[in-house]
């Protein structure tokens, strides 16, 4: 690891006159790019290199299919950072200069800090070609700085990926601003050139001097000769297109918006019945929460300030323990006493999970109770080798009968198409109860399940939690934050006020659609 420092000094700035600027940046002020050499070969078109490569750079799962994923942004701030030793010192001061400059563009709002015991960080490394995934992905995350790639610019380029930002030509608005010749690309890298709605134009104009442009000749079928992208705007030089030099003031304007940069703080948290540990307040700070002797802890116990001045994870909340029968949040290597057993062929395993699904558009990005690092929750894979009819169960050890009790759950459903969950209570010998399901997709957010235990026997009782799989691998199915308690106390958790708000519907069924006031996950279900 190698930990650097930079040196800044606070100044007054006096802005030059335009033509004391050097040509390259009197061009840029004038919206008219400099012309720059062009190679025949841009690096980051990574020829040979034998990984699953969007556009070039952008590394995805095999399993992705090369589809493309969501932007996740380092809620914090906050990027540690690993270097692999095998980096002589240019490689290393061009990794620090890449850096420098991407913080200072954020106005030092971004953050490069040397890793020590984070579980989410960037790994630089040589490895085959120019690449990085997009956004914040989990744990271990490597950027490849490979043979050819150990310059500046390059560097910011493969940052600037890991940072959330994707391809400058692939904006859904690009059209307006260059041709794409269809006909002069390597047949096996058309879709590298295919629209998304997915880039993030943050109301900022279309710019063809961001680093993240590709280059006018990028996966031409001779680049010596042939063109890719064309500018429209006549005024703009085709061989300034792909520059990798310097961020663009476009650039540093969207690192600023995407990273919410105008927030500075979050609100003091006040958890009654419980104690906070830490005084910061500000983005990237974290505080600690514990409970009063004779309270547990239900919720995220470890809080980030995020970079839109909100709390990281599930609001804690201290429940007397009397009054708590099971909590599971899944944070821990064990089922806490929940077991899964294999009674029949069509049986899958509910899977022990953090951050992202490894299949892309269904799933969750992260657990519910942290969300992040080192959350856990429990999912059923859809993909392959799962088929159509495939269940996971889940069985949770015996509680005693009492009056009053009430269930809640997290829940992720979302998908192209998704299965369904079932929730059954089991006493002894007597047949299984169906008392909660939903199917189908339930948007691409952790929905809360409240279930009214209506308890029939004077037996110990168990759950039963049962995710079954449709006929798509698109359809995964997660849950966390499992709470078995007295019903009035569960719903003090999750209402402010402390009681239940609006009715919203109420289907033929019985179950009854209910909106909690000000809480960001708002529905749940209860089974009557």
């Amino acid at each position: 690891m190698y930990i650097f420092l930079f040196l800044w000094v606070a100044t007054v700035t006096c802005w030059p006159s335009t033509s004391a600027l050097p040509v390259q940046e009197q061009r840029e002020r004038r919206g008219i790019p400099s012309v720059i050499p062009k190679p025949l070969r841009d690096p980051i078109e990574n020829t040979g290199v034998k990984r699953v490569l969007l556009e070039g750079d952008i590394y995805v799962d095999r399993r992705r299919n090369a589809v493309r994923v969501f932007e996740q942004t380092w809620f914090t701030r906050i990027i540690p950072f690993d270097i692999h030793p095998s980096f002589d010192s240019h490689d290393v001061t061009e990794i620090q200069l890449a850096m420098q400059e991407i913080m200072s563009g954020s106005n030092l709002c971004v953050k490069f800090t040397p890793r020590t015991t984070e579980e989410d960080f960037l790994y630089l490394t040589k490895l085959d070609g120019c690449w990085s995934a997009v956004g914040r992905r989990g744990g271990n995350q490597t950027v490849s700085v490979g043979d050819g790639c150990n310059k500046k610019g390059i560097i910011m380029h493969e940052l600037m990926h890991a940072l959330g930002f994707w391809h400058e030509h692939n904006r859904p608005d690009r059209d307006n601003y260059i041709n794409i010749l269809w006909n002069n690309i390597i047949p096996e890298h058309t879709q590298d050139f295919d629209l998304t709605n997915k880039s993030q134009t943050l109301d900022s104009p279309y710019d063809y001097l961001s680093i993240m442009h590709y280059k006018a000749n990028t996966f031409s079928k001779d680049p010596a000769t042939l063109d890719t992208i064309t500018p429209k705007n006549i005024l703009v030089d085709k061989q300034s297109l792909g520059q990798r030099e310097y961020l663009s003031d476009n650039d540093k304007v969207r690192i600023r918006r995407l990273y919410q940069c105008n927030d500075t703080m979050c609100p003091y948290p006040n958890i009654p019945n419980g104690l906070a540990d830490g005084t910061n307040l500000s983005v990237g700070s974290s505080i600690k929460f514990s409970c009063k002797s004779g309270y547990m802890l239900i919720g995220n116990p470890d809080r980030s300030c995020m970079k839109n001045g909100a709390w990281s994870g599930a609001e804690p909340k201290c429940l007397y323990r009397p009054v708590v029968l099971h909590y599971c949040n899944f944070d821990t290597m064990d089922l806490c006493s929940w077991t899964q057993q294999i009674l029949d062929k069509n049986q899958i395993q509910w899977t022990w999970w953090s951050k992202e699904t490894p299949t892309d558009d269904t799933g969750p990005y992260v657990d519910h109770t942290r969300q992040g690092a080192p959350g856990y929750y429990l999912y059923m894979e859809s993909s392959d080798p799962a088929r159509t009819g495939n269940y996971a169960l889940l069985t949770s050890p015996a509680f005693p009968v009492s009056s009053g009790l009430c269930m809640s759950f997290y829940y992720f459903m979302y998908g192209r198409k998704v299965g369904s969950l079932e929730v059954f209570m089991r006493q002894g010998l007597y047949p299984d109860t169906l008392i909660w399901s939903i199917s189908g997709n339930q948007s691409a957010e952790w929905n809360i399940a409240f279930i009214t235990l209506k308890i029939p026997y004077i037996t110990n009782f168990q759950i039963l939690i049962k995710a079954t799989r449709a006929d798509s691998p698109y359809g995964d199915i997660a849950i966390d934050d499992v709470l078995i308690g007295r019903c009035q106390d569960l719903m003090d958790i999750y209402s402010p006020q402390g009681s239940l708000q609006t009715i919203l519907t109420k289907p033929a069924d019985g179950t009854i659609n209910y909106k909690f006031g000000s809480d960001s996950f708002t529905f749940y279900k209860l089974q009557s």
